[in-house]
C-alpha cells in the first residue's frame, strides 16, 4: 500500500511540474520568456528543487535548457555536494574562465553553478559583465532558469530582475 501511495505522489508531482511548464509556455505567447527567475521569501522553501524538476520537464519537451545558480551566498545546495559548484559564474566574471569549463550536464539540461563565494555578490550580479554573460547564454539556450537568492534576505534577486524576462 505504501508503494502505491508513493508512486501516486511522484505522478502528482510530475504532473504539477508539467502543468507549470505548460503555463509558462502559454504565458509567453506574445513575449518570449527566455530567462526566467525563481526566488522565494526565505531559504529552504524548495526553490532549487522546483527549478531542477522544471528544467528536466522543459528538456524532455525538447528545449535546450540551462539552470543558472545565481545564489552566490549559499553554495551548499545539492549540486555543490556533488562538486559541481566549484566553478561557475564567479570564475567566469572574475577570472575570465571559458563557459565550456564552467557548464556541466545535469539530468538532460545544462548547469552553471555560482562558483566560489565572491566578496561582493550583489555588485557582481548587477555588473555589466553579468549582463553580457546572460546575453551570451541567450544565444546558446532556448531557456535559462535562474535560481536566485531568497528575496527576504538579500537584494540580489532584485538586482537580477533587470536581466530576467519574468520571475
Amino acid at each position: 500500500m505504501a508503494k502505491d501511495k508513493s508512486k501516486y505522489n511522484i505522478n502528482v508531482r510530475k504532473e504539477a511540474i508539467n502543468t507549470l511548464r505548460t503555463n509558462i509556455q502559454f504565458s509567453s505567447i506574445n513575449h518570449k520568456l527566455q530567462v526566467i527567475g525563481f526566488t522565494s521569501a526565505s531559504s529552504g522553501e524548495g526553490k532549487t528543487t522546483l527549478v531542477d524538476e522544471l528544467a528536466q520537464s522543459f528538456a524532455l519537451n525538447g528545449e535546450k535548457v540551462l539552470v543558472l545558480n545565481a545564489d552566490m551566498r549559499k553554495v551548499s545546495d545539492q549540486k555543490n555536494i556533488r562538486n559541481k559548484n566549484r566553478v561557475g559564474i564567479t570564475n567566469i566574471l572574475m577570472q575570465n574562465m571559458p563557459l565550456t569549463e564552467a557548464i556541466s550536464e545535469e539530468k538532460g539540461y545544462q548547469y552553471l553553478g555560482s562558483g566560489p563565494l565572491p566578496p561582493n555578490p550583489t555588485e557582481l550580479l548587477g555588473s555589466k559583465a553579468m549582463f553580457q554573460l546572460i546575453e551570451t547564454l541567450k544565444e546558446s539556450f532556448d531557456l535559462i532558469l535562474v535560481d536566485a537568492p531568497p528575496m527576504g534576505l538579500f537584494s540580489d534577486a532584485l538586482v537580477l530582475s533587470k536581466l530576467i524576462d519574468g520571475f
